[in-house]
């Protein structure tokens, strides 16, 4: 789960002998709202039972307090009016209606004064809709009520609740194969992912690969190819290309999935392992066509096709 620190919003009213206006403005005796925040980054793993900072792993800028965007709103608010002995009461002449003001920055929030009721504060960081590396869609809300002469404080969580989609391979995986060239479709589309320069987004099971975020409920399909070692020379760039064409999974919000290929003894196959899409996720992709499996004698220890050894590590609990 990804997550953002604790944003704290203090909100403050006044006493009947202060005023913010003249004893006849409709400003007396409103409170404000001041908001503050402290952004973080970390990934809770399953697998290693502890939080990782997402930051280093999806190569991130946290964002600063300063560049949330703030959408405040209450609902059936009633303005007040000092009666002739000073006291507060509801304005007879204005009904209770709602109120909604959007800053695109705290950086600009001017603290309005607001008239005691119950606000909810939204804080949004990015695009929900956006897709691509490094994009991923910060929010948070809570509600506070704002009381005459009191104080009141409340806390938000933000979150990142868009999904995040990345490939890898385990060792063995990537030591047997080589030229590994993976490709996202998303949502039935026929052609492959592309960024912001309409180039199309290519996985290669390298350190720099990074994660692309997308919203939640985007339909994922990964198609690629790996190279198997050369069976007549000691190139292994001479050896054959096998397509990978990995059947559709779908995203959830605030999830980083993760497809992990593995070469699994005794087959001529991959293992795909989907991570977070789901209890019990995974698929295995033939890659000799027509090929026959000879499933080993049972506790003969043999190895079948030569492919790589998964040892009982790589069945760590999924990410």
């Amino acid at each position: 789960m990804f997550w953002l620190a604790v944003v704290a919003c203090a909100a403050s009213g006044c006493s009947d002998n202060e005023s913010l206006g003249g004893d006849d403005n409709a400003l007396r005796c409103q409170g404000r709202l001041g908001i503050d925040g402290v952004a973080s980054a970390a990934v809770v793993s399953r697998a290693e039972a502890g939080k990782v900072d997402l930051a280093t792993l999806c190569g991130l800028q946290v964002p600063q307090r300063e560049e949330l965007k703030l959408t405040l709103t209450g609902k059936d608010i009633q303005p007040l009016v000092a009666d002739e002995t000073g006291k507060l009461i509801p304005d007879p002449n204005q009904p209770k209606s709602d109120y909604e003001c959007i800053w695109p920055t705290l950086a600009v929030y001017d603290e309005p004064p607001l008239y005691p009721g119950v606000y909810t504060a939204l804080l949004e960081y990015g695009d929900p809709d956006a897709i691509g590396p490094a994009k991923p869609y910060y929010r948070g809300e809570k509600q506070a009520t704002v009381e005459v002469s009191k104080e009141t404080l409340c806390e938000v969580e933000v979150k990142i609740v868009n999904s995040a989609v990345r490939i890898a391979a385990t060792d063995n995986f990537k030591n047997y194969f080589s030229d590994a060239q993976f490709q996202l479709y998303l949502n039935d589309d026929k052609d492959p992912l592309k960024n912001d320069a309409g180039e199309t987004i290519v996985f290669t099971l390298a350190d720099t690969d990074a994660p692309i975020f997308m919203p939640a409920g985007t339909r994922v399909v990964v198609k690629g190819s790996v190279r198997r070692p050369s069976q007549t020379t000691v190139d292994d760039a001479d050896g054959e290309l096998l397509p990978i064409d990995v059947p559709v999974r779908t995203t959830a919000a605030g999830t980083l999935h993760t497809f992990r290929f593995t070469a699994q003894a005794g087959d001529a196959h991959v293992e795909v392992e989907f991570e977070d899409f789901g209890e019990g996720s995974g698929a295995d992709v033939e890659l000799n066509d027509d090929a026959i499996r000879d499933e080993p004698a049972p506790d003969s220890g043999e190895s079948g096709s030569g492919t790589p050894d998964e040892g009982a590590s790589e069945n760590a609990p999924a990410e």
